[in-house]
């Protein structure tokens, strides 16, 4: 018994069955009223009345028409709300789909740049270790007259960078602390040994490039610029900033890391070589 109670408080609690109720309410009072007006007249129809049944007819007209007229625009209405709600579940439906498909398309895509990332970061340690420097310091004669270049020692990966940081100091130390000497000394080294370190600069400026262009929410690009600084070492971040600073090569890595502290707090304070790195620092970090 409750649980049909509690059905029918449900059913009568929706909009158009209360309509519907009204209406059907007014449709039985059209159709009785002329056989209630019959009885308390107390008019009997016999045989010898058929010739009368027109005016019948007319009477019954005149006294269901009107409500019966009533009860149908009654049952319209409840017809229209019926739809209306119909149609506002069906919104409904449609955004929730739509927030769905939204939800699993960033889920694919956020999926689709992971395995990305992780492959680029792969690939840079993979390039990392093939970088190879042979240190040649003297060469000696040969018979013939040729002189043969004495192989020191092979630098790779990690130390193979750390190698070229030292070479650098050097070079950067013997000249004077203008910019555009700076950038000549670089652009000289970098001309050297770009066949090393070329793609090794180039695969790093990619990885960047895809934080920034899938424009992330800050949090999340900071942490993938976190990521991926973690794979360099103090020794690679420098190489990195000199790449940037005094390369025409890294103008465009340069603009990229414009204003993300991708290098503050994060390269030795000793391993900066001259003054002007450290304006030049600033200006890369300041947005």
């Amino acid at each position: 018994m409750r649980v049909l109670t509690q059905k029918f408080g449900l059913w009568i609690s929706r909009k158009e069955n209360i309509v519907i109720i009204i209406g059907g309410v007014i449709a039985l009072i059209a159709l009785s009223t002329p056989f209630t007006i019959l009885f308390k007249t107390g008019w009997i129809i016999s045989y010898e009345q058929f010739e009368k049944l027109g005016v019948v007819g007319d009477f019954f007209g005149g006294t269901t028409v009107g409500l019966l007229s009533l009860a149908s625009i009654v049952f319209v209405i409840a017809a229209i709300v019926m739809q209306k709600e119909e149609l506002a579940l069906q919104r409904e439906e449609v955004k929730k789909t739509r927030e769905e498909y939204e939800v699993t398309n960033q889920t694919m895509k956020k999926q689709q740049f992971d395995n990305t990332f992780f492959n680029m970061i792969s690939l840079h340690n993979d390039i990392l270790n093939t970088i190879e420097v042979k240190q040649t310091d003297f060469s000696f004669p040969r018979a013939g007259g040729t002189f043969v270049k004495e192989k020191i020692q092979v630098f790779k990966s990690r130390s193979a960078i750390e190698y070229l940081y030292k070479e650098i100091n050097v070079e950067f130390n013997v000249s004077n602390n203008s910019y555009e000497m700076l950038e000549n000394v670089y652009e000289k080294f970098y001309s050297k040994h770009q066949n090393i370190i070329g793609h090794y600069y180039r695969n790093m400026y990619r990885i960047v490039k895809l934080i920034i262009d899938n424009k992330l929410q800050k949090e999340d690009e900071k942490f993938y610029l976190g990521v991926f600084r973690a794979q360099l070492s103090s020794f690679e971040l420098v190489m990195l900033f000199y790449n940037i600073s005094y390369s025409e090569a890294g103008v465009k890595f340069k603009r990229l890391l414009r204003g993300k502290n991708f290098f503050q707090k994060h390269i030795p304070s000793e391993l900066f070589i001259n003054s002007i790195d450290m304006t030049i620092l600033k200006e890369i970090e300041e947005k």
